[in-house]
């Protein structure tokens, strides 16, 4: 009978802590259901959101963000619509560009963002934003998006061409995958320079020139530094009738900063 009793008293208190257990899954989920429908989003306001010119719907928080960029004489509406959750998380669901009398979607891939602050710098900003650019030199804007994966010093961004006879915008995965990219307007080039260590005095850098829609690289410039020599190391690749030639020189870091100062 005693042993009835303890099993009747074990099964009571496994009953009891389950109750309890559900209890707290019960009350974790209501607060995160409270804490979802919170006026905040990472601890901005929706109205401060507002504000800045966004809109803004509370269903897991979507933004939608309307602004405009000038090329030459055209000014070109552009939209970015993207989805927060509560903690400030989220990911671009679009990036339409209206242009040529057509809506371009240029979102290939899941685009993830830390803050909705970073859909304020898009908007806002020129260095970490959207740039609206001629990169292959044919009169039509090409269109540079900033990737928050890069950093200060060497910036990525996502880079689309548009293709005059397709019409549309193409993702071109060379400059994207490229650091600070420039364009040389005089010569009709494209350059890139990413930046390493000891004040940039390690670095590469290419150039490219654009054979009808294809890039082509032309120069290529390694510098870094050897320990055993105490000396920075430049090899320089240039592309000549065809064929790659190489050099190398060796410089004390003296003579890179007499460089450029232009001594």
């Amino acid at each position: 009978m005693s042993k009835l009793v303890q099993l009747i008293l074990i099964f009571s208190i496994l009953i009891s802590c389950t109750k309890i257990e559900n209890g707290k899954d019960k009350l974790s989920s209501n607060k995160n259901e409270s804490l979802i429908s919170k006026d905040t989003i990472a601890n901005l306001s929706i109205g401060s959101l507002v504000d800045s010119g966004l809109i803004v719907s509370v269903n897991k928080y979507k933004i939608v963000c309307n602004f405009y960029r000038n090329f030459k004489e055209l000014v070109i509406p552009i939209r970015v619509c993207a989805t927060f959750e509560a903690n400030g998380f989220g990911n671009i669901d679009s990036f339409i560009v209206n242009y040529d009398g057509v809506i371009h979607n240029l979102k290939t891939n899941d685009y993830f963002i830390q803050s909705p602050r970073e859909i304020i710098a898009i908007k806002n900003s020129r260095n970490f934003g959207v740039r609206i650019i001629d990169f292959n030199f044919d009169n039509q804007p090409d269109i540079a998006i900033y990737n928050s994966a890069s950093g200060m010093k060497n910036i990525v961004e996502d880079i689309y061409i548009y293709g005059k006879t397709k019409k549309r915008f193409i993702y071109n995965q060379i400059l994207s995958e490229s650091s600070n990219c420039t364009v040389d307007t005089m010569r009709n080039l494209i350059e890139t320079f990413g930046q390493g260590g000891m004040a940039s005095m390690i670095y590469n850098s290419e150039t490219y020139t654009w054979e009808e829609e294809n890039l082509k690289k032309i120069r290529e410039v390694r510098q870094d530094y050897n320990d055993d020599l105490k000396r920075f190391i430049k090899v320089t690749k240039d592309l000549v009738d065809n064929n790659w030639v190489t050099s190398t020189d060796t410089l004390t870091e003296e003579r890179i900063l007499e460089l450029r100062e232009g001594k």
